[in-house]
């Protein structure tokens, strides 16, 4: 167990090593946040919080941040943050793949709960029983935009949790995102992964194609608007999901069309 000082120190070189941007931080913060909200003896309803742990080895991974209730395990978050060189959605919380790292790494340390979280979302799932694969319509607890990381939202995703546990199915449903709310946060999302890609690959395009950037100033010109390449990216990104969901829904009604299939990373 690593002690506070060395812990500090810990979290301080990986910040240094890995930059100071918002995304970067954003595990660090978050863990800092929780640390001193359970450090002031934070419970709820019975539910206390013993402590939090910063990067918790497990297996062959570590789990980011995991919270203790009464000193066990009850939390375990897995934060995202996006790095130059990403192309998948390893950066979306609400991506299947993210989640299900984090309900392996709650399962290997007998935690009820996962969060899945990066600087604009938060969502948070009861870890399903042994055999039983995740529905999101039955585990989902809560899901957050997340305007601000900070001691507001910490105390308001540990209490949302402990009350959650202590409910019956019933109160729970009024403790739950709803259902088609939580399908606008997931499409809110799969928007923000995709224009943050394609905004970097915009920007270099811009730097060597002057007649497209020109094109562009125009199109937003005429539209009373100053070009801004992140507006264009994150508008070009809706236009984008609702073809694939117009798309989807022919499927359905024209057994014909061909399947629209997952672009694998290895094979764009």
């Amino acid at each position: 167990m690593l002690t506070t000082n060395c812990l500090k120190f810990y979290i301080l070189f990986r910040l240094l090593i890995f930059g100071l941007s918002r995304e970067a931080s954003f595990q660090a913060e978050l863990y800092r946040i929780l640390k001193n909200i359970i450090d002031k003896k934070f419970s709820v309803s019975g539910i206390t919080f013993s402590g939090v742990e910063f990067e918790k080895p497990i297996d062959s991974g570590r789990a980011d941040i995991v919270v203790l209730s009464s000193g066990r395990p009850f939390i375990v978050i897995e934060t995202k943050r996006s790095k130059a060189e990403r192309t998948t959605r390893n950066i979306d919380p609400l991506s299947p793949d993210v989640i299900v790292q984090a309900l392996g790494y709650a399962s290997m340390l007998g935690a009820p709960y996962v969060v899945t979280a990066n600087p604009e979302y938060v969502a948070s799932f009861v870890v399903p029983s042994r055999g039983e694969k995740l529905d999101i319509t039955r585990h989902r607890v809560k899901f957050w935009e997340l305007g601000e990381l900070s001691e507001k939202f910490g105390k308001d995703l540990l209490e949302t949790i402990a009350l959650f546990h202590l409910s019956s199915e019933q109160d729970r449903i009024k403790i739950r995102t709803p259902l088609d709310w939580a399908f606008i946060i997931r499409l809110r999302s799969f928007v923000s992964w995709l224009s943050n890609l394609s905004k970097t690959s915009l920007k270099e395009k811009l730097r060597i194609d002057t007649n497209l950037k020109a094109e562009l100033v125009k199109y937003f010109e005429n539209r009373g608007m100053k070009f801004d390449a992140e507006q264009y990216s994150r508008e070009v990104s809706y236009i984008f999901m609702n073809k694939i969901i117009f798309y989807k829904v022919l499927e359905r009604h024209y057994r014909e069309l061909p399947k629209l299939r997952p672009i694998e990373e290895n094979n764009p």
